[in-house]
């Protein structure tokens, strides 16, 4: 009976095209968007990690109060400790990254290197594509120095060619043996270009100060992550006794590893599946309005075959079988739709996630499209089902098909469905306005810098090739040059880019201030520059000066922001005073005297007040790793080119990397916010247009279902502007009371939205006004049409249609 049903209901639909169509596409609008929204969640935060038993991979941070920490990354010592003395791990291992230059045969290359401790391997239960992985042996100072290509460098570089393996590469001049290669689904930390162990020496296993490693674990079996979190907060707080240290102010943080890659971007994926959700009810409701609305033009067929013997669940099942078709329909046209959604989603996506490669459709995937194209099949077909199993036989034929008192039903029927699509359309519209805003309120934000006419790229400086003097003197000679060449204004380098993701802080300590143990004492960022830095960014001096030739290695001089001197001296000057890094007794970090106050800059996030910095000259702070700041009124594509001339005539076999106009570094700044809006922003025209359409329905099937009534108002004298305000007033009537009841519902919802807002609050009243005045004006346009049509009606042709 179910067969004889779907092919009926296939044959009614091919009769109709032109109604199939409309159903179809809406259908596979709100069946492709959540399809492609949910394929990424799956990705992310459902599927597993490509990892054995990856629900036992955690991420291990520090917690330090006193700095506003709650996930810091781990000292060396710290991490050796726990490794030693814990016993809810398997396995610990330790990542670090460093810069390096990759030469020999083809163009220099800058790339990125992960240095992981031996256990990093099988502790992910990796295999390599060719060769072996190192070993704890080759995991020490003095061990040879090796090195483990990712797929990705193999390829492109050494075009896949086995006998890479067992040769020997040059990274910054130095020789390192080429142990083995990545498969081609696994992926190095942050996607580095290259992996080699990471050596503790004696100094660096006492190290406590210098806080940089990423520490990631594998419960041991059997072991909770609660009682992890236990037992390691429990050894954290030994850990400090032992040292003199306060037990509160040092603590642990286990994080699966899962929700630390892809946590951070968990409420912007689940607005967005809430908003591609309000948009297929939306198009399940237009569909519903246009099977009930085709269900009254088979009024009478219905009527006969009920006459002729069909039962009430028999006529509902025909029914429901034709809107299960529909959603069958819809979906597979959705699922096509949505893998060319998922294309542009990730082309939206922020660089740095790990699996964007690995988002497709799966089995989760799958099985959710299914169940989406039931649900709208059952959800668009209850309706008609119920009003065909309810018909009156006899009061259809006898009327013809066109009885008034069965058409009323559904004519309320189809008017709360639009109601419905109007409240829901409100809420998105309410939504995206709100994210709309706030991205405004966060793109006139200050970074505190000059953007217009600035690029930046990285230069890494070979350690065994220069040593702290010469790196000084490299950039401080390149600054020098580019400052030379016609159109740039200035040029400067420094360690630490703001808006780039990175950061170097330390604890301090001012003269006269009283001297603080490590866990108490204030912590700021830390810069080291070189050249005309502050110019280059267009960082305003506010008192003081900045640094000058006077400034070498001996000079012990610093620049601080304003937030560092209204921090320590908010009355008085802060040039003359003197402050040293660390902290403690012990320490004998030497005193360095403020002789210039800068402006603040935004360096962690736009969204993020800007922090105490203090800024040092590169000779007396080295760094090997610096990014190149140049001002100039040429276009950045011709002053990468005159940067990269520049590097080259100084080092041949330097290269320069991660090339950007600083105005690009902003822009990626504000890609997450950027990513919601316009995605919201896209939802809620698409689920304006579905509301429109099904207004448009509702009172285009109103007038044709009056017209009789219409052409006798004609008759006795109703003018066209009379009839227009007749039936748009109908139309309104209902998208009044759709608007009322979303404001409501978006009242509470938007709530939801307040972590992902800056500057606006959930309950904006511009954004809510926005949207219900945006909804009405297209609400009016849709209502318009038809009545325009019904005001040009001719009295004679609507009786006799009558």
């Amino acid at each position: 009976m179910l067969l004889t049903d779907l092919r009926g209901a296939l044959r009614s639909l091919l009769r109709a095209p032109g109604f199939t169509l409309v159903a179809v596409v809406t259908l596979a609008l709100g069946i492709g968007a959540n399809s492609a929204i949910f394929t990424v969640v799956n990705a992310l935060l459902v599927r597993p990690l490509p990892y054995p038993d990856a629900a036992r991979l955690v991420q291990v941070w520090e917690t330090r109060p006193q700095i506003g920490r709650d996930r810091s990354s781990v000292s060396p010592g710290e991490f050796l400790d726990w490794r030693a003395k814990s016993d809810c791990f398997e396995r610990l291992a330790a990542v670090d990254y460093r810069d390096a230059n990759l030469t020999g045969g083809i163009e220099p290359e800058s790339v990125e290197i992960a240095r992981v401790s031996a256990d990093w391997f099988p502790m992910l239960g990796l295999r390599p594509a060719l060769g072996r992985f190192f070993g704890p042996d080759e995991d020490r100072p003095d061990g040879e120095r090796v090195v483990v290509l990712s797929h990705g460098l193999w390829q492109r570089r050494y075009g896949g060619a086995p006998g890479v393996v067992g040769s020997k590469i040059l990274l910054d001049g130095a020789s390192s043996l080429v142990l083995g290669v990545l498969g081609a689904a696994d992926h190095a930390p942050q996607d580095a270009a290259l992996i080699e162990p990471i050596a503790f020496d004696a100094e660096t296993r006492a190290e406590r100060g210098h806080h940089y490693l990423e520490v990631l674990g594998r419960l041991a079996p059997g072991t909770r992550l609660d009682a992890a979190r236990d037992r390691m907060s429990a050894l954290a707080a030994s850990l400090a006794r032992d040292r003199g240290v306060r037990p509160e102010s040092e603590g642990v943080v286990l994080v699966p590893l899962q929700e630390e890659l892809y946590g951070r971007g968990r409420p912007v994926l689940l607005v967005l599946l809430g908003a591609v959700g309000l948009v297929l009810l939306i198009a399940c409701a237009n569909v519903a309005g246009l099977l009930v609305a085709r269900a009254a033009e088979r009024e009478r067929e219905l009527a006969i075959r009920a006459a002729l013997g069909a039962t009430r669940r028999r006529l509902a099942q025909q029914r429901l079988a034709e809107s299960l078709l529909l959603g069958g329909a819809g979906a597979a046209a959705g699922l096509l739709l949505s893998l060319w959604g998922v294309e542009v989603l990730l082309k939206l996506v922020p660089g740095g996630v790990d699996r964007v490669r690995d988002v497709g459709a799966d089995g989760n995937v799958l099985l959710f499209t299914a169940a989406t194209a039931i649900a709208c099949g059952l959800l668009a077909g209850v309706a008609p089902a119920l009003f065909a199993a309810g018909a009156a036989p006899a009061l259809a034929l006898a009327e013809g098909g066109r009885g008034a008192t069965a058409g009323r039903p559904r004519a309320r029927l189809r008017s709360l469905l639009v109601a419905g699509q109007v409240a829901l359309s409100i809420v998105l519209l309410v939504g995206a306005a709100l994210l709309l805003r706030s991205f405004e309120a966060l793109r006139r934000v200050d970074p505190g810098f000059a953007t217009h006419g600035r690029i930046a790229a990285e230069i890494a400086l070979p350690q065994g090739r220069y040593d702290s003097t010469a790196r000084a003197a490299f950039f401080e000679d390149l600054s020098a040059r580019l400052r030379s060449l016609p159109g740039v204004a200035a040029a400067g380098a420094v360690n630490v880019l703001p808006l780039s993701g990175s950061n170097t802080s330390s604890n301090y300590t001012v003269e006269g201030e009283p001297e603080r143990s490590r866990d108490q004492a204030p912590n700021a960022n830390r810069r080291s520059l070189a050249g005309e830095y502050f110019d280059a960014l267009g960082l305003p001096l506010l008192e003081g000066r900045v640094f000058d030739r006077r400034d070498g290695a001996a000079a012990a001089v610093v620049v601080v922001n304003r937030t560092f001197a209204r921090r320590h001296w908010p009355e008085g000057t802060p040039l003359g005073r003197r402050m040293r890094f660390g902290s403690g007794p012990s320490n004998t970090s030497p005193w360095r005297e403020v002789v210039g106050v800068v402006a603040d800059l935004r360096h962690q996030a736009l969204d993020e007040a800007p922090r105490a910095e203090v800024y040092m000259p590169l000779a007396q702070s080295p760094a090997g790793t610096m990014s190149v700041v140049v001002a100039a009124s040429e276009s950045p594509e011709r002053m990468t080119e005159v940067v990269r001339a520049t590097v080259r005539a100084l080092d041949p076999d330097l290269p320069i990397a991660n090339v950007r106009s600083m105005e690009e570094v902003v822009s990626g700044a504000l890609l997450p916010q950027r990513l919601a809006t316009v995605l919201v922003g896209a939802f809620a025209a698409l689920a304006l247009v579905l509301a429109a359409l099904g207004l448009y329905g509702v009172v285009a099937y109103s007038v044709a279902r009056r017209t009789q009534e219409i052409g006798v108002r004609i008759a006795l004298g109703a003018t066209g502007p009379g009839v227009l305000r007749l039936v748009v007033g109908q139309g309104m009537r209902l998208v009044a009371a759709g608007v009322a009841a979303g404001l409501a519902g978006a009242w509470g919802v938007t709530r939801l939205l307040a972590s992902l807002l800056y500057g606006v609050s959930p309950t904006d009243p511009v954004a809510f006004s926005l949207a219900a005045v945006l909804l009405g004006l297209v609400a009016l346009l849709a209502a318009a049409l038809p009545a325009w049509r019904a005001s040009r009606l001719d009295p004679m042709t609507a009786l006799r249609r009558g």
